[in-house]
């Protein structure tokens, strides 16, 4: 003869197979505690895991990270911590598949702004300059050699207004202008 009795459901449950808070099917929250259901499970929490996020617009249901956001909040882009997937970039809670134009990428995948006078760089310091900044002030001049940017082109080189390279000058001249 069958067991007929009801197993009471755990309180974060609302329906149930069986009495835990893994059983669930769907999330209780008359009780002062807020439940939400992860995707996929039959799980009810008060938080939603690791790729997904509590959304205001779907009540009780956690909803999934967008795939370049390990943790998110509010909604799938907002990245909430500087763990990006491999092969992406952290700046202003996104994961990037680049750092934008004006930083760099260190060690942890963090985009950093570059020094000041880099247009574009690939590290951190005046000397890691791949274009100089040409928005405001004196023309710079970037220096190859050293990826480094200036105003002044040292003796022996002369700064060209349409490459904005410090160039040598010719080899019987020690100061030139073109």
């Amino acid at each position: 003869m069958a067991d007929h009795n009801c197993t009471v459901c755990h309180p974060g449950c609302a329906r149930c197979t069986d009495g835990t808070l893994t059983g669930c099917s769907i999330c209780a929250n008359d009780t002062g505690t807020v439940y939400y259901k992860e995707i996929g499970a039959t799980v009810c929490n008060t938080t939603c895991p690791d790729s997904q996020f509590i959304s205001v617009s779907v009540p009780f249901l956690c909803q999934a990270c967008s795939s370049t956001c390990i943790t998110c909040a509010t909604v799938a882009d907002n990245c909430t911590t500087a763990s990006c997937p491999v092969n992406l970039y952290y700046l202003n809670n996104s994961c990037l598949s680049q750092c934008p134009t004006g930083y760099y990428a260190d060690a942890s995948r963090l985009c950093q702004g570059c020094a000041v006078g880099c247009f574009s760089c690939f590290g951190a310091g005046s000397n890691k300059c791949s274009k100089c900044q040409t928005e405001s002030g004196p023309t710079p001049y970037y220096l190859k050699d050293v990826s480094t940017c200036t105003t002044v082109c040292d003796n022996g080189f002369y700064g060209n207004a349409t490459t904005n390279l410090c160039v040598a000058c010719p080899a019987a001249c020690k100061l030139c202008s073109s």
